[in-house]
């Protein structure tokens, strides 16, 4: 366990990530750190679980897909629990007039949104040779996190 390092600074970066995200948040990041980089590892090792205690193993194997997974069904939980003020927010959406001010009808963003993904597809297929399906994949899946997030 000598490979697995665990420490802390206080930088910019760090101050300002935890004004955004609020103390509730970021203890709870605190305590799944500790018990992931300090309680989890040794246990995990000698129930054979992990082949070895290298710092790559832990943070690839059970420290950042799995802190994945539960962030993504934690945003997702609570955009479940909040399903009444998101339907809420998109009734009457298309009844609204530019003219009478306010956003733009949802059918200028539909428009907006196919024309924007047909460049972005474009772009990464002549600059990094990314299969078209593949930005289409990535932009409806985008659309889930955009919600989550």
């Amino acid at each position: 366990a000598a490979a697995l390092r665990f420490g802390s600074e206080i930088g910019v970066l760090s101050v300002g990530a935890g004004l955004l995200i609020g103390l509730r948040v970021t203890f709870s990041m605190l305590i799944g750190s500790v018990l992931a980089w300090v309680v989890a590892p040794d246990p995990l090792f000698k129930a054979g679980l992990v082949p070895a205690l290298t710092f790559n193993m832990v943070l690839q194997r059970w420290i950042m897909w799995p802190a994945t997974g539960l962030m993504v069904a934690g945003g997702l939980a609570a955009l479940m629990l909040k399903w009444k003020v998101i339907a809420k927010s998109f009734h009457g959406l298309g009844a609204k007039d530019v003219d009478q001010g306010g956003d733009f009808p949802i059918k200028w963003v539909l428009w907006g949104a196919i024309a924007c993904t047909i460049v972005l597809a474009a772009v990464q297929k002549i600059s990094l040779g990314f299969p078209i399906w593949l930005s289409l994949v990535s932009v409806v899946l985008s659309l889930v996190l955009m919600l989550v997030g």
